[in-house]
């Protein structure tokens, strides 16, 4: 008779026949392993399905951003005009005046200038025929006479200033140089190319002048020998300039009767205006930039006042004067103070901003 297998053995047994894998305490058949190798293989299709999906659920969300940043600009240009304003003084603040001559013998100011290092070059003409040099505290350096009438000025880097002469009979259209040091010496005479001169500037190594002959009006390039390089004319219609300023790099062209800024291009004075405000009774001659890319004019009807225009030519602002003298020419010096030459010869120096 055959003895049964004891208890042992039969535990042993079935032992034997459990899953070789338990992973964690949970045990894993080699069927269910294999499928989960197998799923971790991409699919390009199903990939590129999953990326088309995600693209559809982001655009809705890259217009919402889009709106949402135009609806800021919007915002911020509606308040801007504001905030410009809020820049400034209302009434200008008078640091010091430097009075001019008697009534008998006033002389006008033409041209301020500033220096890189602060010092203020101004052109006095009427009466009495001079360049003088002044500090920024308004204290006179140096004084010029002369046996002509300068009108616009313009610093050089070195400090050195290019004047202009008024067109007088007999007299030629000549670009003059003063030195900080006392020396003085005609730079170009530019007979050749045109009958008399107004506004001057300098920059990048070139000087740019006015000048007029035959009711025509154009800008002439100097090297820095006094020879014309070349010659801009306004396009596509003949208009009549005076002033001429740079502002971020770029130079306009001033007409004399009214506020209207053209750009200087690489072949012509653009005859289209380029500025979108509008100054009633200003004098373009006395326009200036200061040291934040505002344009400054004066204004002298229905009494003088300070224009400040933003560096778009978009917005302005109006600050007005103690004084009752018409504004002649205007500039802003390194500390930020506004200097204006008046007809009646009074140079002002004044706070503006806030």
């Amino acid at each position: 008779m055959k003895k049964a297998p004891s208890l042992a053995m039969k535990e042993t047994k079935s032992s034997s026949t459990l899953a070789p894998a338990i992973k964690g305490g949970v045990r894993a058949s080699p069927n269910i392993k294999g499928k989960q190798e197998g799923s971790r293989k991409t699919n390009p299709s199903s990939q590129k399905k999953r990326k088309a999906a995600r693209v559809k659920r982001s655009t809705p969300e890259k217009k919402l951003q889009i709106r949402t940043q135009r609806s800021k600009k919007e915002r911020c240009r509606k308040e801007l005009p504001g905030m410009f304003a809020k820049m400034f003084l209302k009434k200008l603040d008078l640091v010091s005046c430097i009075k001019g001559m008697d009534e008998n013998n006033y002389s006008q100011i033409p041209g301020i200038s500033v220096t890189h290092d602060n010092l203020v070059w101004v052109n006095h003409l009427q009466n009495k025929k001079e360049v003088k040099l002044y500090n920024s505290a308004g204290e006179l350096l140096r004084s010029f006479d002369l046996d002509y009438y300068p009108v616009f000025n313009s610093c050089m880097p070195n400090g050195d200033l290019l004047v202009t002469r008024i067109h007088t009979v007999g007299a030629k259209p000549i670009v003059e140089l003063f030195s900080r040091e006392g020396k003085t010496r005609m730079l170009a005479d530019l007979s050749t190319h045109t009958e008399k001169l107004s506004g001057i500037i300098y920059q990048d190594e070139r000087i740019y002048v006015i000048g007029h002959s035959c009711y025509k009006s154009s800008i002439l390039k100097l090297d820095m020998n006094g020879e014309v390089e070349k010659v801009f004319e306004p396009k596509p219609e003949c208009i009549t300039i005076e002033h001429i300023i740079s502002q971020n790099g770029q130079i306009f062209a001033l007409k004399n009767d009214i506020f209207s800024m053209h750009l200087l291009g690489s072949d012509k004075i653009s005859s289209e205006a380029i500025n979108k405000v509008v100054v009633d009774k200003s004098y373009s001659a006395s326009a200036s930039v200061d040291n934040f890319g505002n344009i400054i004019i004066g204004v002298h009807s229905p009494g003088p006042k300070i224009v400040i225009i933003d560096p778009r030519l978009e917005r302005k602002h109006e600050i007005r004067c103690d004084f009752s003298e018409r504004i002649r020419s205007t500039a802003v010096d390194k500390q930020n103070h506004l200097w204006i030459g008046t007809d009646d010869g009074h140079l002002y120096i004044a706070k503006y901003l806030k």
